[in-house]
């Protein structure tokens, strides 16, 4: 079974800004929940509020911790090629068997929405094409190192089909 890592490299100035809105979100939902409870007075709205700061704050710390400790691992299995996501709360796994796989190739990955690459939650420069479809794979690399791993990773699912 062969593994390949790509470690996630992104923009510290960016996340230090995710992070540090997604504190003030927390605060404000803490802050909110304090007044809510601590008052006579009992708003639900307000309750709603701050449950939505709170969520959306959490949804932002996992996108920190996605940006900084995240990588993606393409492994090639016996019985296909296995995608995830590692160093999220919420990973993402997925399970291409050879026998749905069309093709692996290497793209300048222009059709992926720029804010969708900015946050760093989709694109790549590797495109596996199977059943009509296609996933991407390694967004931080670039498109020589992109050329080069997808070559190999073709020429390792032939070793393995074969």
């Amino acid at each position: 079974m062969k593994q390949y890592k790509v470690r996630i490299e992104a923009s510290k100035a960016f996340t230090l800004f995710i992070a540090t809105w997604a504190t003030v979100a927390l605060v404000m939902s803490c802050l909110i929940t304090y007044g809510i409870f601590s008052s006579s007075r009992y708003d639900g709205f307000l309750l709603i509020v701050a449950f939505a700061c709170f969520l959306l704050s959490s949804l932002a710390f996992n996108l920190v911790r996605w940006r900084v400790i995240g990588v993606e691992i393409l492994q090639l299995r016996e019985d296909g090629i296995f995608l995830t996501r590692t160093g999220t709360v919420f990973k993402k796994s997925q399970l291409i068997t050879f026998n749905e796989m069309d093709s692996i190739e290497a793209d300048d990955d222009i059709k992926t929405r720029r804010w969708i690459k900015l946050y760093k939650l989709g694109g790549g420069k590797i495109i596996i094409n199977y059943l009509s479809r296609h996933t991407r794979f390694g967004q931080s690399l670039s498109y020589h190192e992109a050329q080069k791993l997808a070559g190999e990773i073709a020429q390792a699912v032939k070793e393995i089909k074969s």
